[in-house]
């Protein structure tokens, strides 16, 4: 039924090839500015501060994982 609509509307069909496009792009470029975002954050760092952010991260990965190193 979906077919036999874009089949009759190609308008329709292009126009969603073209959202679809264009959010990934954007998804893109935001995920590209969260990894310089994040990089930025970790430079800032001390080092006894990015020991404890290692820490919290191993802790969190136990949590999910449900396991002990």
């Amino acid at each position: 039924m979906i077919a036999l609509y874009f089949t009759a509307e190609p308008n329709v069909a292009e126009d969603l090839l073209k959202q679809e496009e264009e959010w990934e792009k954007k998804e893109e470029e935001r995920e590209r500015q969260h990894y310089i975002d994040l990089k930025n954050y970790v430079d800032g760092l001390s080092k006894n501060e990015l020991r404890q952010e290692l820490y919290n991260a191993l802790v969190e990965l136990e949590d999910i994982r449900n396991r002990y190193w």
